[in-house]
């Protein structure tokens, strides 16, 4: 416990902003004046702050592969970095990502269930100006639009048993846990897709949401897609959950609206650690909130879903989902574009 609490405070220190005092000479200023004129001050300023997040990414990325996961053997280190950068490498895991992709467009075809639900939107509206045999034959046509629907929207493997969005992401598990450094440094690449909405984040048999807050979801349509423009992480905290976890320590990121929340197993010096990073993550897809705290998550987590405190469910679906503009979340599942 000792050497963990003493990682925690190292890593900790890691996490803290670099700044960086320049000094400018006041010689030649008419030269410098005239040059000043012909710079862009916004596109410079938007330069230097872009510098300033990818170098605070590449830190805590690096923080987290030295610290909890590799430790002292930069050999290993070295061949997990290659394996996630390297051109060829990547290759081969968007070829996996392309494949997962395929897969999951043939089990969810959701541009074909869009069209189908728009030509049974349109079918529908007839009803109105026909009678008779007509309006007989377009309610037909009506229950066979519907039936197509219906069976694309509960798909099933080759022996029958149901496929879900929530089952076909968590069976894609081991991909996600081997190329976490990957899917952290090329947030963009993806379109995180819904999957199901945020009810039970720690899929246990424990505390559940209220009553209220499942029928609210009922009457909700799913996010659409979300994607980010760059791979600039805002924000790393190690969760408050972590001083409880045995040999173990669990770490939020914040990118816009999407919130990971991953486990790292076997972070003593000796050990070689393991990043269970998930293919569900959170996102408040309707939040109005500037930032979205990922001290408040996690002590939600930690406090409400580990130890099964009723206020900060409670919290969570009155303080932060209404008063604090947060908005539903969801649990998100990345495609590759």
């Amino acid at each position: 416990m000792f050497m963990k609490t003493k990682f925690l405070k190292l890593f900790a220190l890691s996490l803290a902003p670099v700044s960086v005092l320049t000094t400018l000479s006041c010689k030649n200023t008419k030269g410098m004046e005239a040059l000043d004129s012909l710079v862009d001050h916004k596109t410079r300023v938007e330069v230097k702050e872009d510098d300033k997040r990818a170098k605070q990414t590449e830190e805590w990325l690096n923080s987290l592969l030295k610290t909890y996961v590799y430790k002292n053997n930069q050999i290993e280190l070295d061949k997990y970095v290659f394996s996630q950068t390297d051109v060829d490498e990547v290759e081969k895991i968007k070829a996996e990502l392309n494949k997962m992709k395929q897969q999951y467009e043939l089990y969810f075809p959701d541009a074909q269930i869009a069209k189908l639900q728009n030509q049974l939107d349109e079918t529908t509206k007839l009803n109105v100006f026909l009678s008779g045999a007509e309006l007989e034959k377009n309610k037909q046509k009506i229950a066979e639009l519907q039936n197509q629907i219906n069976s694309l929207q509960n798909p099933s493997d080759i022996l029958g048993t149901p496929i879900t969005r929530e089952s076909f992401a968590v069976n894609r598990f081991q991909f996600f846990q081997k190329n976490w450094l990957f899917v952290l440094k090329n947030l963009n690449l993806f379109n995180w897709t819904f999957a199901e909405w945020f009810t039970n984040p720690l899929n246990s048999d424990g505390i559940k949401p209220s009553e209220e807050y499942l029928n609210n979801l009922k009457t909700l349509k799913p996010y659409s897609p979300y994607s980010v423009s760059d791979n600039y992480l805002d924000e790393l905290i190690i969760g408050q959950e972590s001083s409880e976890l045995p040999n173990a320590v669990a770490i939020y990121i914040r990118k816009g609206k999407l919130i990971f929340r991953f486990i790292i197993e076997n972070i003593e010096p000796d050990q070689i650690g393991k990043v269970n990073l998930k293919p569900l993550n959170y996102y408040f897809g309707a939040s109005k909130a500037n930032v979205i705290s990922l001290n408040q998550i996690s002590n939600i987590i930690h406090q409400g879903y580990i130890h099964e405190n009723r206020s900060q469910i409670d919290e969570l679906e009155n303080k932060l989902i209404k008063e604090g503009r947060y908005g539903e979340p969801a649990m998100v599942f990345p495609i590759i574009k």
